[in-house]
């Protein structure tokens, strides 16, 4: 119905653009994608899922994971592809459910798309190239990319469409949680610094000391603390004039810390003692902790309430299409654990 149409038109084109961004990112920099015989591993309402797309998935999974820094242990490949396969599953309940609605899409839209995801190759030839390391010709990629678009299409018409965000529950998030939303006491400083090692013998401690003393005194004397600061200190912040940005309580050395927090905007210190060396301090900012303005965190409080209504509901809708199926799994899967590491029942 007319309702339906403008929904999917609404959302198509920023599902497009999500789903291409999340291709190329799968795509780029996959090693060979292993093969196994086409076994079905599980059902869905009589269609089956087989070993090869389960191990394509899986390995894709971990290629993920590893480029992130993470060592894939074999009890984390037995995680990830009882994940797959859960994926998989869930792919298969939301491309059944199109049919039932009969939601379709442009073929030639998303060959537009394509063509413009082979641009940022360079060449068909490079593009192929990335599509062979993965195991798959343009083809099945066409085939796979309209069924996750089209299941996108389905959430988006059964249960996301229409959810929506009020002032009035965006409010009572911001009151229930001020923490959130509460800006920290912070000053922003600029200091001069002569270095000295904590371990340094009497003789550079004192020669440290009687150059900080100099420089207090012109400092004392009316010089511009900042241009003192380029011209003396032997800290990095030296170039920006010993600006140090804002900091709150906690990143900064302990004494650096107390006394910056201890002066009143514009004063500058006594000489103080870190493990870096000697300092003059100078605060030109101070900000007590205070809560954010409401108006100033609605817009991406919304945008974050949205999401996570829109996550919970698609959860949820999976959840009644898993539970109104037929699905037979034909491998083992590792046992679900609750959160205090107990096998769930």
């Amino acid at each position: 119905m007319q309702m339906q149409k403008s929904s999917k038109q609404k959302f198509f084109p920023v599902i497009m653009i999500v789903l291409l961004t999340g291709f190329l990112m799968a795509i780029t920099g996959c090693d060979t994608t292993p093969t196994e015989p086409e076994d079905a591993v599980a059902e869905v309402n009589g269609s089956p899922i087989n070993l090869k797309t389960l191990t394509e998935r899986a390995h894709l999974m971990e290629l993920r994971l590893e480029r992130e820094g993470r060592e894939i242990t074999e009890e984390d490949k037995a995680s990830i592809r009882s994940e797959a396969l859960n994926d998989l599953i869930r792919r298969e309940l939301l491309y059944q459910k199109s049919q039932e609605l009969e939601i379709e899409v442009d073929d030639q839209m998303i060959n537009g798309q394509i063509a413009q995801l082979k641009d940022r190759f360079g060449s068909e030839e490079e593009f192929d190239k990335a599509l062979e390391k993965q195991g798959i010709n343009q083809d099945q990629m066409f085939t796979d990319f309209k069924h996750t678009l089209i299941n996108q299409l389905v959430l988006e018409q059964e249960v996301m469409g229409d959810l929506e965000v009020t002032d009035q529950e965006a409010k009572q998030y911001f009151d229930d949680h001020p923490d959130v939303f509460t800006i920290p006491e912070q000053v922003r400083a600029q200091h001069i610094l002569i270095e000295v090692a904590d371990d340094a013998d009497q003789q550079a401690v004192e020669d440290a000391r009687s150059r900080i003393e100099q420089i207090k005194q012109r400092v004392d004397n009316g010089e511009d603390f900042a241009s003192l600061a380029k011209e003396v200190s032997e800290g990095p912040s030296s170039e920006r004039g010993g600006d140090l940005g804002f900091f709150n309580r906690g990143q900064m050395d302990p004494a650096f810390e107390k006394a910056a927090f201890a002066l009143p905007e514009g004063e500058v210190s006594d000489i103080v003692r870190t493990s870096f060396g000697f300092h003059l301090i100078k605060v030109t900012k101070h900000n007590e902790e205070q809560l954010t303005p409401f108006v100033n965190v609605l817009p991406s409080l919304k945008k974050y309430l949205l999401d996570e209504k829109r996550y919970k509901a698609q959860t949820e809708y999976v959840e009644s299409l898993r539970n109104n199926a037929e699905i037979k799994v034909y491998i083992e899967q590792p046992e679900k654990q609750d959160k205090t590491g107990q096998a769930a029942g």
